[in-house]
């Protein structure tokens, strides 16, 4: 990243101190006026790269972050590309990363928004939302709704890869307890994400008979050190506590086709009998 990131900083409300001019332009940036935002910087003497004013529009702005940061953040938040790409032609080294300017639950941005951000600063596909990295961008965006913000982030090198504590949701699970397609959730796991026995037990106890069978495909059922045999055995029986028939039976065809032992059988027919 070219210029020195400030991240995390609150969005100017010191709206009454601002400039008139600075205001006329952050509206301009919330309407998606082009053609208005050129023209009050060249009424502003502001030039494209102009190093000595990357951080401010005007010298006199006094109080909050800079002006750049409301105006990108206007942008964002109003889903204008063409706004962000005059914005990044004027101020080249802006630094973008910030949770107020990516993440869905404070900036939610549409794709074509988040094509011009990924364009400014490719690095952001694997932008962290916490210090500790067990929140991820990709994480935010399988919960945001749309499925093609996600599909993008992992088609530009988003790691799906999680090694996170057990407790805390991974970009799969974030995606199958958010309802996420199938074509979603199958490009995740295509992309190297692992497949938890608590993803299983997620789309089990959501009712997604659409990826059962694709999770139970890829399940690693040998992690965290439990054995094998134990977490089919809990797996089935989380598949008969939803009293889904589809489920309980998508969960023991594939048992008998993992050729499993026989006390396995047995549990069935008890619970069959039940």
């Amino acid at each position: 990243m070219s210029a020195q990131c400030i991240c995390r900083l609150p969005v100017c409300s010191c709206v009454q101190d601002t400039p008139v001019l600075q205001q006329e332009m952050m509206q301009a940036c919330e309407t998606g006026n082009v053609l208005k935002l050129q023209n009050l910087f060249d009424a502003a003497g502001v030039t494209i790269r102009d190093h000595a004013t990357q951080r401010t529009v005007d010298p006199i702005y006094r109080s909050g972050p800079s002006a750049i940061y409301d105006m990108v953040h206007k942008a964002v938040t109003h889903n204008r590309p063409a706004i962000l790409e005059l914005l990044f032609e004027i101020y080249p080294s802006f630094c973008i990363s910030h949770d107020a300017l990516l993440g869905s639950t404070c900036a939610n941005p549409d794709l074509p928004t988040f094509k011009v951000l990924h364009a400014h600063d490719p690095s952001i596909v694997n932008y962290e939302l916490d210090e500790k990295g067990l929140e991820t961008l990709l994480m935010d965006y399988c919960r945001s709704g749309d499925p093609r913000l996600p599909e993008y982030l992992l088609d530009n090198g988003a790691n799906p890869d999680w090694s996170g504590p057990p407790g805390i949701q991974s970009p799969l699970s974030a995606a199958i307890t958010s309802d996420q397609p199938p074509s979603l959730i199958s490009k995740i796991i295509r992309c190297g994400a692992e497949v938890r026995t608590i993803d299983v037990a997620y789309a089990m106890r959501q009712q997604r008979t659409d990826i059962t069978a694709l999770l139970l495909s890829g399940c690693q059922w040998e992690a965290y050190g439990t054995a094998r045999e134990v977490n089919l055995k809990n797996a089935l029986q989380d598949a008969h506590e939803t009293r889904n028939e589809e489920i309980i039976s998508i969960m023991e065809k594939y048992m008998k086709n993992e050729k499993t032992s026989e006390k396995y059988w047995w549990q069935i027919w008890k619970w069959r009998r039940g």
